[in-house]
């Protein structure tokens, strides 16, 4: 269920903000506990008014709530509400026993969810803080703790779906990185899930809006057996895969959901353990992760396995990593020119610069790598054929028909970088391809390239061709229907 919550600072305002949320939430959970006074014939009157199932809190300070008053005063004050006939009532695990069994004798029809909340971790041991805060006497299990890493999440994420056949539990982190786990509640069987109609009745950080999980991850329609799929990398925030995925999977009419997870290169192997218990259906790998992932896999296919680096995980019976990204360059270049006999400058010798040498070899180009570290350009080339040079000579190179920048935005703000690009290096009428697709057309690469009169062609298209291959690797749709999404991906970016 999505519970939309409002936070009651003042009750004629509440009432307004009420209507709008009752044609677009499943619950609504009253934070009673903003109130700047109490007023009894207010509640009543805002309980009458919501056709939905409501959850009273009156969340104590000492739990991130907002009462001002003392304990014994916060406790009357519940009794008091309970004579409204909420449907649920939020009580803190650390409420005395007796009161909760008060409450189940004069009140056994409203349902007691206790919860828990952690502002400062995950614990290590979420069994055992269940265990913990376990009453039998109560209908369900509210944990909600801050996340300091995507593995925060996924712990939480797999010890719902382990307890969720055996009791309700409403499992969640807080944070930026714990809001995979508000979005895939209905897939590990997370009771609840907490939400809002606009900024201002957030009330806890990593909170998603009622639109955004309604319409980019169609919510609604997910169950216990939709099959996630997931871009992992670092940094993760600039992505529109959650937006271009999710709505190819309603093209599709897929039971899937697509997110993305913030993961280090030092974090992924225990990220790999943790969502081995999920329902993952594929994974997306982005920098700098498209190396680092490769031992953690079953089985690579031929390409994959050739160039060293993944950036697209199927999961059937094994974890197989394959690799969209050159064959992605390849058709995105091909609208412009044959890559046969052409020589191509390469900018970086990272998990995608890999791929896209890797391919164009295999078109009969010839390729050049440049990279900051001339050392790790040289692996690359050794292991491929290829010539390799310092950054610091791209002036002198003039034979090049093609560049393709692999770098990411940020490495254009590094001091060495600046000096090369203090006078234009790229050689006029050059094509030119950029594989970053934010900004949109105004990466420094391309800003440059415009400059020297160059053909240029976005990170986009590169972006939609790689991205059209992993959907066919994961779903296998039919032509036609990869056509319809190649045009929306057109339209969208098109549109920005």
């Amino acid at each position: 269920m999505l519970i939309a919550i409002l936070p009651v600072t003042d009750y004629s305002t509440a009432k307004q903000q009420l209507f709008q949320l009752v044609d677009s939430a499943d619950g609504v959970e009253l934070r009673l506990d903003y109130a700047s006074h109490w007023d009894g014939n207010a509640v009543a009157e805002l309980r009458k008014m919501c056709t939905l199932p409501v959850i009273f809190t009156l969340r104590s300070q000492a739990q991130g709530g907002h009462y001002p008053h003392s304990e014994e005063q916060r406790l009357q004050t519940i009794l008091e509400l309970c004579a409204f006939n909420p449907d649920y009532l939020d009580l803190e695990h650390n409420v005395p026993h007796e009161f909760i069994l008060v409450i189940r004798q004069c009140y056994p029809a409203i349902k007691i969810i206790v919860s828990y909340h952690n502002f400062a971790e995950t614990p290590a041991d979420l069994a055992g803080l269940f265990q913990a805060i376990y009453h039998e006497d109560c209908y369900a299990y509210k944990i909600a703790t801050q996340a300091h890493s995507t593995l925060d999440a996924l712990r939480m994420l797999h010890w719902v779906l382990t307890v969720r056949t055996r009791k309700r539990v409403i499992g969640l982190c807080m944070g930026e990185e714990g809001q995979c786990t508000r979005i895939l509640a209905p897939v590990v069987g997370s009771l609840f899930s907490y939400t809002f109609w606009d900024q201002s009745q957030a009330t806890a950080s990593g909170q998603l809006p009622l639109q955004d999980l309604t319409t980019t991850y169609h919510y609604r329609q997910l169950n216990s057996s939709t099959k996630i799929y997931a871009l992992l990398g670092d940094p993760v925030h600039l992505s529109v895969g959650h937006i271009f995925h999710n709505r190819a999977i309603e093209i599709m009419g897929q039971n899937a959901v697509y997110i993305k997870l913030r993961v280090t290169a030092e974090e992924l192997p225990a990220a790999m353990v943790l969502l081995r218990h999920l329902p993952i259906g594929g994974l997306s790998i982005t920098m700098p992760l498209k190396e680092t992932v490769v031992p953690l896999l079953d089985e690579l296919s031929p390409d994959a396995q050739a160039i060293q680096a993944v950036n697209t995980v199927v999961r059937g019976r094994q974890w197989i990593g394959w690799n969209t990204d050159g064959l992605g360059a390849m058709q995105a270049l091909s609208e412009q020119c044959s890559l046969a006999g052409q020589t191509i400058l390469l900018l970086g010798a990272g998990g995608a610069a890999r791929a896209i040498a890797y391919a164009a070899l295999a078109e009969g180009a010839k390729v050049i790598i440049l990279n900051r570290s001339i050392a790790k350009a040289k692996i690359l080339a050794d292991e491929l054929g290829c010539e390799a040079y310092a950054l610091e000579v791209f002036h002198a190179l003039k034979s090049y028909t093609l560049c393709i920048n692999t770098l990411p935005e940020t490495a254009f703000q590094d001091p060495t970088m600046q000096a090369i690009w203090q006078s234009n290096p790229i050689l006029p009428g050059t094509v030119v391809m950029d594989i970053v697709y934010q900004p949109l057309l105004e990466t420094t690469f391309l800003l440059a390239a415009k400059a020297a009169g160059c053909v240029c062609i976005p990170g986009f298209k590169m972006y939609i061709a790689q991205a059209l291959l992993q959907i066919q690797h994961w779903f296998q749709p039919e032509a036609t229907v990869i056509q319809e999404i190649k045009l929306l991906m057109q339209k969208i970016f098109s549109s920005q």
